[in-house]
């Protein structure tokens, strides 16, 4: 079977930008603050389990397009659809005991007491 890149009828380099992409907003929209996205973009566990997630979308997408492969009626453009409706469904799931180790290493909250009065700060991260 073609590779994922010629049967989205677009060059490697296209579609290396698209995954790159993808893992970047990924990444933004399981961040709170711009620390967060940098540690998880920095993160190889959290990567590793992006990867397997994204490999087994694009086993999914080769199963999906293999049963119309030589076909006339479906064309590229459906092929793109279908692709981006497996990698949207990417954006629903996350491994939150990794999220949450980035998350409660960076919050910079301090508590203080001051008599018998607590005081709570919290440090902007971004």
């Amino acid at each position: 079977m073609k590779p994922i890149h010629e049967i989205l009828g677009i060059t490697k380099d296209q579609h290396n930008k698209y995954m790159l992409d993808l893992w970047k907003n990924w990444a933004e929209s399981n961040a709170g603050t711009t620390r967060q996205w940098q540690k998880i973009l920095g993160s190889s566990a959290i990567n590793r389990w992006f990867l397997n997630e994204l490999s087994i979308i694009e086993t999914t997408f080769r199963n999906k397009v293999q049963r119309f492969e030589g076909s006339n009626t479906v064309t590229v453009v459906d092929h793109r659809k279908c692709f981006n409706g497996l990698v949207t469904e990417l954006f629903q799931h996350f491994p939150k005991p990794l999220l949450d180790e980035i998350s409660k290493d960076h919050f910079g909250a301090v508590e203080m007491k001051y008599g018998e009065v607590t005081i709570f700060t919290s440090l902007n991260l971004n």
